[in-house]
Protein backbone atom coordinates (compact mmCIF):
# COMPACT_ATOMS: atom_id res chain seq x y z
CA UNK A 1 0.00 0.00 0.00
CA UNK A 2 1.66 3.54 -0.69
CA UNK A 3 1.93 5.38 2.20
CA UNK A 4 0.07 8.93 2.68
CA UNK A 5 1.10 11.95 3.63
CA UNK A 6 -0.20 11.58 7.02
CA UNK A 7 2.30 8.38 7.42
CA UNK A 8 5.51 10.10 5.98
CA UNK A 9 4.90 13.33 8.29
CA UNK A 10 4.53 10.70 11.02
CA UNK A 11 8.07 9.04 9.85
CA UNK A 12 9.53 12.17 9.32
CA UNK A 13 8.76 13.67 12.57
CA UNK A 14 10.22 10.99 14.64
CA UNK A 15 13.22 10.83 13.11
CA UNK A 16 12.93 15.12 13.56
CA UNK A 17 14.09 14.35 17.23
CA UNK A 18 17.32 12.17 16.75
CA UNK A 19 20.49 13.68 18.20
CA UNK A 20 21.06 17.85 17.35
CA UNK A 21 23.62 17.95 20.13
CA UNK A 22 26.03 15.02 18.61
CA UNK A 23 25.39 17.08 15.57
CA UNK A 24 26.65 20.21 17.28
CA UNK A 25 0.65 46.31 -4.84
CA UNK A 26 -1.47 43.29 -6.89
CA UNK A 27 -5.82 43.84 -6.29
CA UNK A 28 -6.19 41.86 -2.73
CA UNK A 29 -9.08 39.60 -2.53
CA UNK A 30 -10.17 38.44 0.97
CA UNK A 31 -11.43 34.83 1.62
CA UNK A 32 -13.12 33.57 4.18
CA UNK A 33 -11.16 31.78 6.77
CA UNK A 34 -11.65 28.06 7.96
CA UNK A 35 -9.86 25.13 9.00
CA UNK A 36 -6.71 24.84 6.70
CA UNK A 37 -7.17 23.49 3.37
CA UNK A 38 -4.75 20.34 2.53
CA UNK A 39 -1.22 21.24 1.10
CA UNK A 40 -0.37 20.09 -1.91
CA UNK A 41 2.02 17.16 -1.14
CA UNK A 42 5.95 18.55 -1.12
CA UNK A 43 9.00 17.20 -2.48
CA UNK A 44 10.74 15.03 -0.04
CA UNK A 45 13.18 16.05 2.30
CA UNK A 46 17.08 16.77 1.38
CA UNK A 47 20.02 16.38 3.11
CA UNK A 48 20.22 19.91 3.78
CA UNK A 49 16.72 22.08 4.26
CA UNK A 50 16.75 25.64 2.97
CA UNK A 51 16.60 28.49 5.48
CA UNK A 52 13.62 30.59 5.20
CA UNK A 53 13.73 34.73 6.12
CA UNK A 54 9.71 35.97 5.92
CA UNK A 55 8.27 39.06 6.14
CA UNK A 56 4.99 38.39 7.19
CA UNK A 57 3.47 42.09 7.20
CA UNK A 58 -0.27 42.68 8.72
CA UNK A 59 -1.89 39.69 10.03
CA UNK A 60 -4.30 40.38 7.04
CA UNK A 61 -2.11 38.43 4.62
CA UNK A 62 -3.70 35.29 5.66
CA UNK A 63 -7.02 35.85 4.40
CA UNK A 64 -5.83 37.93 1.50
CA UNK A 65 -5.25 36.37 -1.94
CA UNK A 66 -2.85 38.25 -3.92
CA UNK A 67 0.88 37.72 -5.74
CA UNK A 68 1.95 37.61 -1.97
CA UNK A 69 0.06 34.82 -1.05
CA UNK A 70 0.53 33.05 -4.09
CA UNK A 71 4.60 33.18 -3.70
CA UNK A 72 4.16 32.00 -0.15
CA UNK A 73 1.92 28.83 -1.87
CA UNK A 74 4.33 28.35 -4.54
CA UNK A 75 7.23 28.40 -2.02
CA UNK A 76 5.62 25.68 0.26
CA UNK A 77 5.02 23.73 -2.94
CA UNK A 78 8.86 23.46 -3.74
CA UNK A 79 10.64 23.34 -0.67
CA UNK A 80 11.35 19.40 0.72
CA UNK A 81 9.12 18.47 3.34
CA UNK A 82 10.47 19.83 6.82
CA UNK A 83 10.42 16.98 9.32
CA UNK A 84 9.51 19.99 11.83
CA UNK A 85 10.18 23.83 11.75
CA UNK A 86 11.79 25.95 14.16
CA UNK A 87 10.76 30.04 14.13
CA UNK A 88 12.32 32.94 15.40
CA UNK A 89 9.46 35.76 15.72
CA UNK A 90 9.40 39.17 15.88
CA UNK A 91 6.41 38.96 17.86
CA UNK A 92 7.69 37.15 21.16
CA UNK A 93 10.53 39.10 22.70
CA UNK A 94 11.25 38.06 26.25
CA UNK A 95 13.79 38.77 28.85
CA UNK A 96 16.37 36.30 29.60
CA UNK A 97 16.52 33.13 29.21
CA UNK A 98 15.42 32.20 25.87
CA UNK A 99 12.12 30.43 25.94
CA UNK A 100 11.13 27.73 23.53
CA UNK A 101 7.56 26.34 23.16
CA UNK A 102 7.54 22.76 24.40
CA UNK A 103 3.69 22.13 24.38
CA UNK A 104 2.62 18.72 22.10
CA UNK A 105 -0.36 21.21 21.00
CA UNK A 106 0.82 24.64 20.91
CA UNK A 107 -2.89 27.35 20.38
CA UNK A 108 -3.03 29.52 17.61
CA UNK A 109 -2.49 33.49 19.45
CA UNK A 110 -4.68 36.07 17.94
CA UNK A 111 -1.99 38.45 19.35
CA UNK A 112 -3.48 41.88 17.53
CA UNK A 113 -6.73 43.85 17.14
CA UNK A 114 -9.16 45.92 14.91
CA UNK A 115 -9.07 42.93 12.36
CA UNK A 116 -11.70 41.14 10.71
CA UNK A 117 -13.82 38.69 12.72
CA UNK A 118 -12.84 35.57 10.45
CA UNK A 119 -9.20 36.68 11.23
CA UNK A 120 -9.45 36.71 15.08
CA UNK A 121 -11.56 32.96 14.50
CA UNK A 122 -8.80 31.74 11.86
CA UNK A 123 -6.98 28.54 13.84
CA UNK A 124 -3.67 26.80 12.81
CA UNK A 125 -3.44 23.74 14.94
CA UNK A 126 -0.07 22.31 14.05
CA UNK A 127 1.71 19.79 16.48
CA UNK A 128 4.54 20.86 18.53
CA UNK A 129 7.65 18.89 19.16
CA UNK A 130 8.10 18.59 22.69
CA UNK A 131 11.36 16.24 22.33
CA UNK A 132 13.06 18.41 19.88
CA UNK A 133 12.44 21.04 21.88
CA UNK A 134 13.67 20.10 24.81
CA UNK A 135 17.30 19.54 22.65
CA UNK A 136 16.78 22.57 21.22
CA UNK A 137 17.18 23.88 25.05
CA UNK A 138 19.93 21.87 25.87
CA UNK A 139 22.06 23.32 22.95
CA UNK A 140 21.22 26.52 23.62
CA UNK A 141 22.68 26.27 27.24
CA UNK A 142 25.39 24.81 26.35
CA UNK A 143 26.28 27.21 23.95
CA UNK A 144 25.89 29.99 26.70
CA UNK A 145 22.29 30.79 25.89
CA UNK A 146 20.65 30.40 29.02
CA UNK A 147 17.09 28.83 28.26
CA UNK A 148 13.60 27.38 29.34
CA UNK A 149 10.90 25.41 28.10
CA UNK A 150 7.40 27.13 28.02
CA UNK A 151 4.01 25.92 27.19
CA UNK A 152 3.12 28.64 25.17
CA UNK A 153 1.51 28.79 21.63
CA UNK A 154 2.01 30.20 18.56
CA UNK A 155 1.69 34.04 17.90
CA UNK A 156 0.88 35.74 14.50
CA UNK A 157 4.24 36.30 13.28
CA UNK A 158 4.50 32.19 13.20
CA UNK A 159 1.06 30.81 12.39
CA UNK A 160 -0.10 33.50 9.76
CA UNK A 161 3.17 32.96 7.33
CA UNK A 162 2.72 29.25 7.83
CA UNK A 163 -0.90 29.26 7.18
CA UNK A 164 0.05 30.29 3.52
CA UNK A 165 3.10 27.94 3.09
CA UNK A 166 2.24 25.05 5.13
CA UNK A 167 -1.85 25.27 5.15
CA UNK A 168 -2.27 21.40 6.57
CA UNK A 169 -0.39 22.36 9.38
CA UNK A 170 0.37 18.88 9.84
CA UNK A 171 4.35 19.73 10.44
CA UNK A 172 5.45 20.00 14.38
CA UNK A 173 6.25 23.90 15.17
CA UNK A 174 8.50 24.84 17.61
CA UNK A 175 9.04 29.07 18.45
CA UNK A 176 11.89 30.58 19.89
CA UNK A 177 12.49 33.81 21.57
CA UNK A 178 13.93 36.73 20.86
CA UNK A 179 16.03 38.32 23.66
CA UNK A 180 15.67 42.13 25.07
CA UNK A 181 19.39 42.52 25.71
CA UNK A 182 20.70 40.62 22.65
CA UNK A 183 23.40 41.85 19.83
CA UNK A 184 22.89 41.07 15.90
CA UNK A 185 26.48 39.34 16.55
CA UNK A 186 24.70 36.93 19.34
CA UNK A 187 21.61 35.93 17.30
CA UNK A 188 24.01 34.99 14.65
CA UNK A 189 25.73 33.01 17.27
CA UNK A 190 22.60 31.54 18.20
CA UNK A 191 21.63 30.26 14.28
CA UNK A 192 24.87 28.80 14.50
CA UNK A 193 23.86 26.74 17.31
CA UNK A 194 20.48 25.77 15.25
CA UNK A 195 22.35 25.26 11.68
CA UNK A 196 22.78 21.69 12.23
CA UNK A 197 19.44 20.92 12.88
CA UNK A 198 19.39 21.84 8.25
CA UNK A 199 21.09 17.80 8.15
CA UNK A 200 18.35 16.69 9.47
CA UNK A 201 15.54 18.01 7.26
CA UNK A 202 14.32 20.56 9.74
CA UNK A 203 13.42 24.14 8.61
CA UNK A 204 14.30 27.17 10.39
CA UNK A 205 12.74 30.37 10.01
CA UNK A 206 13.42 33.90 10.81
CA UNK A 207 9.80 36.10 10.57
CA UNK A 208 9.69 39.53 10.57
CA UNK A 209 10.18 42.48 8.21
CA UNK A 210 13.33 44.06 6.59
CA UNK A 211 11.50 47.09 6.28
CA UNK A 212 9.40 47.92 9.08
CA UNK A 213 8.88 51.26 10.87
CA UNK A 214 5.48 51.54 12.26
CA UNK A 215 5.76 55.27 12.82
CA UNK A 216 6.01 56.35 8.96
CA UNK A 217 3.39 53.55 7.57
CA UNK A 218 0.60 55.08 5.73
CA UNK A 219 -1.49 53.38 2.63
CA UNK A 220 -0.03 55.11 -0.44
CA UNK A 221 -2.29 58.10 -2.21
CA UNK A 222 -2.98 57.62 -5.80
CA UNK A 223 -0.66 58.08 -7.47
CA UNK A 224 2.02 57.63 -4.43
CA UNK A 225 5.06 55.74 -5.32
CA UNK A 226 6.70 53.75 -2.42
CA UNK A 227 8.86 55.75 -0.05
CA UNK A 228 12.27 56.19 -1.78
CA UNK A 229 14.45 55.94 1.04
CA UNK A 230 12.55 52.24 1.78
CA UNK A 231 13.79 51.10 -1.32
CA UNK A 232 16.93 51.82 -1.11
CA UNK A 233 17.17 50.13 2.13
CA UNK A 234 15.49 47.24 0.79
CA UNK A 235 17.52 46.86 -2.23
CA UNK A 236 21.22 47.52 -0.29
CA UNK A 237 19.90 44.58 1.70
CA UNK A 238 19.57 42.38 -1.02
CA UNK A 239 22.86 43.23 -2.01
CA UNK A 240 24.53 42.44 0.61
CA UNK A 241 22.82 39.34 1.12
CA UNK A 242 23.75 37.99 -2.03
CA UNK A 243 27.65 39.03 -0.97
CA UNK A 244 27.26 37.40 2.04
CA UNK A 245 28.19 40.33 3.82
CA UNK A 246 26.19 39.53 6.71
CA UNK A 247 28.85 41.85 8.55
CA UNK A 248 27.71 45.02 7.22
CA UNK A 249 24.09 43.63 7.70
CA UNK A 250 24.63 43.08 11.34
CA UNK A 251 26.04 47.08 11.22
CA UNK A 252 22.97 48.18 9.69
CA UNK A 253 22.38 50.85 11.38
CA UNK A 254 25.82 52.45 10.82
CA UNK A 255 26.35 50.97 7.46
CA UNK A 256 23.33 52.65 5.54
CA UNK A 257 22.03 56.01 6.30
CA UNK A 258 18.28 54.37 6.42
CA UNK A 259 19.35 52.07 8.58
CA UNK A 260 17.55 53.40 11.72
CA UNK A 261 14.70 54.56 10.06
CA UNK A 262 14.17 51.23 8.20
CA UNK A 263 14.14 49.19 11.71
CA UNK A 264 13.49 52.19 14.47
CA UNK A 265 12.90 48.90 16.93
CA UNK A 266 15.02 46.03 16.10
CA UNK A 267 12.44 42.90 16.58
CA UNK A 268 11.17 42.75 13.26
CA UNK A 269 15.37 43.01 11.79
CA UNK A 270 16.46 40.42 14.47
CA UNK A 271 15.38 37.71 13.10
CA UNK A 272 17.06 37.71 10.12
CA UNK A 273 20.38 37.10 11.96
CA UNK A 274 19.37 33.50 13.37
CA UNK A 275 18.80 32.73 9.54
CA UNK A 276 22.13 34.52 8.26
CA UNK A 277 23.90 32.57 11.33
CA UNK A 278 22.74 28.76 10.14
CA UNK A 279 23.43 29.68 6.62
CA UNK A 280 27.00 27.59 5.22
CA UNK A 281 29.58 29.40 3.08
CA UNK A 282 28.05 27.90 -0.24
CA UNK A 283 24.17 28.72 0.62
CA UNK A 284 22.86 31.01 -2.36
CA UNK A 285 20.02 33.27 -1.97
CA UNK A 286 16.66 32.58 -3.58
CA UNK A 287 13.86 35.07 -3.98
CA UNK A 288 10.55 34.39 -3.13
CA UNK A 289 8.78 37.66 -3.07
CA UNK A 290 10.23 41.26 -3.11
CA UNK A 291 8.04 44.24 -3.03
CA UNK A 292 6.05 46.88 -0.48
CA UNK A 293 2.55 47.15 0.48
CA UNK A 294 1.44 50.81 1.55
CA UNK A 295 4.50 53.56 1.25
CA UNK A 296 6.99 51.23 2.94
CA UNK A 297 6.58 47.99 4.49
CA UNK A 298 8.90 45.54 2.73
CA UNK A 299 7.63 42.18 2.04
CA UNK A 300 10.90 40.53 1.54
CA UNK A 301 10.65 36.99 1.99
CA UNK A 302 14.15 34.63 1.04
CA UNK A 303 15.62 31.24 0.89
CA UNK A 304 19.13 30.49 1.70
CA UNK A 305 19.94 27.31 -0.30
CA UNK A 306 23.00 24.86 -1.07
Amino acid sequence: MKPTRRDVLKLAVAGGAAGLAACSGAKENTVPASAPAPAPTPKPASNRMPLLFVSHGSPMVAITRDDYSQAMKWMGEDLPLPKAIVVVSAHWMEDKPIRITAGEKPETIHDFGGFPDKLHHMMYPSPGHPKLADEIMKTLVAGGFPARLEDRGLDHGAWVPLSLTFPGAEIPVIEVTLQYDMTPADYLKLGKLLAPLRERGILIAGSGGVVHSNPEMRRLKPGEKTDAWAVNFDTWFRERLAKHDFESIANYRVAHPEGARAAPTTEHFDPIFVTLGAAAPEDQVVDVYEGFRGANLSMRTFLLKS
